[in-house]
Formats: C-alpha cells, structure tokens, sequence
C-alpha cells in the first residue's frame, strides 16, 4: 500500500532586481509524492505555545532537500571570517549548509503550504512542519 499519495509541487523563490524594484518568481524545482496531514487541535495548540502557527505536517518518502549550499569567494589569511559572493562576512564556523526556509513553498492541490522550520530526517522519510498561506 503506497501511503505518498498526495502530489506536491516545490517551488523555490528567485528575487531578481530590476528598474521598478525586486521581482519575486516562485521556481518549479521538483514535484514529490507525500502523505499530508492536516493537524488537530490539541498539535495545533501545542506549536501554538511554542510562537508557530503549524496546520499540517507533509512527509515524504526519501530525502528532500531545502538548504543551499553558503559558498567562499575570499578567505583573508589568519582570520575566522569568510566573504561571500553576496559581500556578506561569515564565521568559519558558521560556513555550512543553511536551510532557506523563506525561501520554499510547496503546492498541494489548491493550497500553497510554506514550511516553518527545518525538515527532518527519520527512517527513509522527510518530515516537514508548514502552514497554510
């Protein structure tokens, strides 16, 4: 019995500047099948307590990934920091994968889901909490 059998399309965002200001366009990056559980009350209340607004958790079978790799376009020699192609400075020891949880979406029949924190991995599956926008 396949239990992924909502369709969910994941769009990442891609703000361009331009003449009139930013531009934001919603990329089609892959389409999953997943099981999507609307939530009840009582977990509802629970991320409540702790300031998120969760309505469902989608889970999908394998690993799906929601990050973006930070990457170095200078070191300075004998220091901790790292420059960044976008001209931001980073500590080394913050220099790894980041999860841009801004900057996804996933689209599940009529309802466009934005994922509130990060995904988690647990025996072959994905596991992402989001709300409904």
């Amino acid at each position: 019995m396949n239990i992924y059998k909502h369709r969910v399309r994941i769009q990442e965002k891609v703000a361009s500047s331009g003449a009139l200001g930013q531009t934001v366009v919603w990329k089609p990056t892959q389409i999953r099948y997943a099981l999507v559980l609307l939530l009840d009350a009582k977990a509802r209340a629970i991320y409540q307590q702790l300031r998120s607004e969760i309505s469902h958790k989608v889970i999908f079978r394998g690993s799906v990934t929601l990050s973006e790799v930070k990457k170095p376009i200078e070191l300075e020699v004998g220091t901790d920091v790292l420059l960044l192609e976008t001209g931001d400075a980073l500590l080394l020891e913050d220099a790894i994968p980041t999860t841009l949880m801004g900057n996804y979406r996933f689209l599940w029949k009529d309802k466009t889901l934005e994922p509130i924190e990060p995904p988690q991995e647990l025996e072959g599956q994905t596991i992402v909490m989001v709300r409904e926008v």
